[in-house]
């Protein structure tokens, strides 16, 4: 039993996995971050300003939708990696779910109050990109009841890649309740159960149909797979099955082979065989697995993947803003047609983004306790 401040525990932990540090998650992050990227790039064509061709040209563009539909494996990274990293923060102390909405929401404000005006700016009634009238929509009239609505994450009308906010919201609300399930019942337990909820959700789905705005899609349509991605990577960190799954394939000859393999695999079930992402959480530990064991060991792709992990959030943020939303980048993006180039000037623009963003919200915090210890002096 794990001891805090010199007591038991109230959470009975008995072990949480070693296979992933901080520094890796960044690293995975970062992997994901770029997936999220490509996915949006490439996966919507109608939504550019100018359609993008293969970068090898002895391959047709069928590939990009391919990489791009694989790409769509990055929220439920993501997910995943949110759950493992949370178990091994709160290994032995007790949960603060205030805290971890706060932190998560001052993140997606610093976004927000800068990106938001900009758009309403630029965008208003002169919309020429995209392709989404209702995000056109949201910024040719101002409302207050939408922008309340867009600030607390309840509606996603601003940027219709923000909807994970609120998803996430829900994740960290269940955390506790899923701590307790990880650590008082079995792994078969704990599987059967986020399995139960999954095609519950989706019998639900198929009962009730679809309808926007209900309280079914806002806590749980589309949203399921991710809580229960977040859930597999509690039990993940509590039981150490990425440790346990390196002893055994430890033991086995060609690693690599081994890998690469099940990379492929997982790949064609994505792209062809995806049902609703019903499967991403197995999908996702794989990948996260297999990641870590062979690009984790080549030291500048490493440092590179965790510098984007570093901006991930601020990345994912506002990314579509750049290659959707803001016409004059999404044409930059897009001038010279070829894909790779492209997913790179987008990161580029992403990671200066994001560096603004936090230098901004740096000087606006160094001026507030300049101010504040100038008025205690006085």
């Amino acid at each position: 039993m794990l001891y805090h401040n010199g007591m038991p525990s109230e959470e009975r932990v008995l072990t949480t996995d070693s296979f992933l540090s901080k520094e890796d998650t960044l690293f995975l992050k970062g992997i994901a971050v770029l997936l999220m990227l490509a996915y949006h790039l490439w996966a919507f064509p109608e939504r550019l300003p100018s359609e993008l061709i293969g970068t090898f040209f002895f391959l047709n563009n069928d590939y990009l939708y391919w990489a791009a539909g694989f790409g769509k494996i990055c929220i439920s990274m993501f997910a995943f990696l949110g759950g493992y990293g949370k178990f091994k923060k709160y290994s032995g102390t007790k949960t603060n779910t205030l805290t971890d909405l706060k932190k998560l929401y001052i993140k997606y404000w610093k976004v927000f109050f800068i990106f938001v005006p900009i758009a309403f700016f630029l965008i208003g009634n002169h919309y020429t990109s995209c392709g989404v009238e209702s995000v056109a929509a949201s910024y040719s009239s101002f409302s207050v009841k939408e922008l309340v609505l867009n600030i607390i994450c309840a509606r996603s009308s601003y940027n219709r890649e923000w909807w994970f906010i609120s998803n996430y919201t829900i994740c960290i609300l269940l955390f506790p309740l899923i701590t307790k399930m990880v650590n008082k019942l079995s792994v078969i337990t704990n599987i059967f159960i986020m399995t139960a909820f999954e095609v519950l959700c989706l019998y639900i789905d198929i009962l009730v149909g679809y309808k926007e705005g209900t309280l079914y899609d806002n806590c749980l349509w589309f949203k399921s797979p991710f809580i229960v991605c977040f859930f597999m990577g509690v039990l993940f960190a509590r039981h150490s099955l990425f440790t346990k799954a390196g002893n055994i394939i430890g033991r086995l000859k060609c690693k690599p082979v081994i890998y690469i393999v099940a990379c492929l695999i997982v790949f064609y079930l994505k792209v062809q065989i995806d049902i609703v992402s019903m499967f991403d959480c197995i999908y996702a530990a794989i990948i996260i697995f297999v990641a870590k064991n062979l690009l984790g060991r080549m030291r500048v792709v490493y440092s590179v993947f965790s510098y984007l992990g570093k901006h991930s959030t601020n990345i994912w943020l506002t990314h579509t803003f750049f290659c959707y939303y803001f016409y004059a980048t999404a044409a930059v993006i897009t001038f010279f047609k070829w894909s790779v180039l492209a997913l790179f000037v987008l990161v580029l623009f992403s990671l200066a983004a994001s560096w603004l963003v936090d230098s901004f919200w740096n000087i606006i915090l160094r001026i507030y306790r300049h101010i504040f210890s100038s008025n205690r002096e006085a």
